[in-house]
């Protein structure tokens, strides 16, 4: 188990989604380490995040980046897809919960995948499409959509992404629902039998 406080005070909301090297050294057990397999392995697909700093370099303190990352490995219906993976690894790294799902790597390990906001829980730009497709097993444009212009009601532009959505962020008694897409814009219906909108969350009346 890593300690929530070896990750130190950082409250930034900068963080990256990463790929790691082989030989990239995960959580030291100590007295537990066997020699062969341990439990903290990454699993293929798992969604690796650190914090970044200012210049969108992986947060380096002594030599070492510090990260958290989320498996799958109890195989929890709610985590099937990458991007639920990416959604709880994230929180893990800004809650600093006790866990075995945090490790170590030399930034030379760690190959940056996409920029993401620890605030938003979004995906703020896909840095290497081919190599997120690659790490995470499943392709890039599903993990995080392309933006579309907004606001957007054509159906035929829209079908595509209702796949791709997250949990509601709303769903109120008179019918208002916001599905989140991890691009950071939204789909809305604003009553029951509305068409849906695309929107981007930064509009004025949004």
């Amino acid at each position: 188990m890593s300690w929530p406080i070896a990750f130190g005070p950082d409250r930034g909301r900068g963080a990256l989604l990463v790929g790691l090297s082989p030989d990239a050294m995960i959580q030291d057990l100590g007295g537990f380490l066997t020699g062969r397999r341990l439990e903290t392995d990454l699993l293929p697909g798992s969604a690796v995040i650190c914090r970044a700093d200012p210049l969108w370099r992986p947060l380096e303190r002594d030599g070492s980046v510090l990260f958290a990352f989320e498996g799958n490995a109890n195989g929890a219906v709610n985590l099937v897809n990458f991007v639920d993976r990416t959604i709880c690894a994230a929180g893990r790294l800004v809650t600093r919960a006790p866990s075995i799902a945090y490790g170590r790597a030399r930034p030379d390990q760690l190959r940056p995948l996409a920029r993401y906001d620890l605030d938003r829980h979004v995906i703020l730009e896909v840095l290497d499409p081919d190599g997120l497709s690659a790490w995470a097993g499943e392709p890039a444009e599903r993990i995080c959509p392309p933006r579309l212009d907004a606001p957007c009601a054509d159906l035929d532009m829209l079908r595509p992404l209702f796949p791709l959505v997250r949990a509601p962020l709303l769903s109120d008694p008179d019918g208002v629902i916001l599905w989140p897409l991890m691009n950071g814009q939204v789909l809305v219906r604003e009553a029951p039998g509305a068409p849906i909108t695309l929107r981007d969350p930064e509009e004025p009346d949004l």
